[in-house]
C-alpha cells in the first residue's frame, strides 16, 4: 500500500498480491525509497539483510481498488449507561475493548463505581449495537488501596485523577492469537 505523503488517509495504491514472501522468522528495520526502489531492511537469523524491487515493477502490479469506508453514527447512544444500583459501576460506563467472536461482539467496558475506582464489566451483542447480555458482577476487580498515596504534602486527590475518578483499571484492549484471548490494559493508582 502506498500512502500519499501530503495526508496519511489518501491511498495511492494497494497491490493485489503480495510482492515480498519470507518463509522465515523476521525482524523488519525499514522501508526506504532510494533511486525509484523500494528497500526493505530486515534481519533473519541475526543476520542483516534487504530486499530492493523498483517502483515500476511495483506499479505494473494489478492495482487493487479499495472503497471508501463510510460510517454512520447509531440513533441510540450510548450503548452502554451505568447501572445506578450496581455499586461498582453506578457513576459511568465507557471505553469499551470489543472483540467479535462465535457470532457475537464482546465487549469488556471500564466501569466506576461508588468506591471512585475503575474496574471492567462484561457486556455483549449479536449486531454490535443493541445489548442483549450483560453480567450484573464485574469481571475484573479493584485490588489498589482505597486511598491514593500522596508522595509529598503538595499533592492532592486531583493529582491522581483520570477522568472522574483516581484509581483502578483502564483501556481494555482484546486480541486473539490462535486459540488465545489477550487482554491488555492500564492499571492506575
Amino acid at each position: 500500500m502506498l500512502l500519499s505523503d501530503k495526508v496519511s488517509k489518501d491511498i495511492l495504491w494497494i497491490s493485489s498480491v503480495p510482492f515480498l514472501i519470507i518463509k522465515a522468522n523476521i525482524i523488519p528495520k525499514n522501508i526506504s525509497l532510494q533511486k525509484q526502489q523500494l528497500r526493505f531492511n530486515y534481519t533473519e537469523n541475526k543476520l542483516s539483510k534487504n530486499y530492493t524491487i523498483s517502483l515500476n515493477e511495483v506499479f505494473e502490479q494489478p492495482k487493487k481498488t479499495v472503497p471508501d469506508a463510510v460510517f454512520d453514527r447509531i440513533t441510540h447512544n450510548p450503548l452502554l449507561q451505568s447501572i445506578q444500583t450496581n455499586h461498582w459501576e453506578s457513576q459511568a460506563v465507557f471505553n469499551s475493548a470489543a472483540l467479535y467472536l462465535d457470532g457475537r461482539v464482546h465487549l469488556i467496558y471500564r466501569a466506576i463505581g461508588d468506591s471512585g475506582l475503575s474496574n471492567f464489566g462484561y457486556a455483549s451483542s449479536i449486531d454490535g449495537i443493541n445489548i442483549d447480555r450483560r453480567l450484573a458482577t464485574p469481571i475484573y476487580v479493584d485490588n489498589i488501596s482505597t486511598e491514593p498515596e500522596k508522595n509529598d504534602s503538595q499533592s492532592s486527590v486531583q493529582d491522581y485523577q483520570s477522568g472522574i475518578n483516581w484509581g483502578g483499571y483502564e483501556d481494555p484492549r482484546l486480541t486473539k492469537i490462535e486459540d488465545t484471548i489477550y487482554m491488555t490494559y492500564t492499571a492506575f493508582d
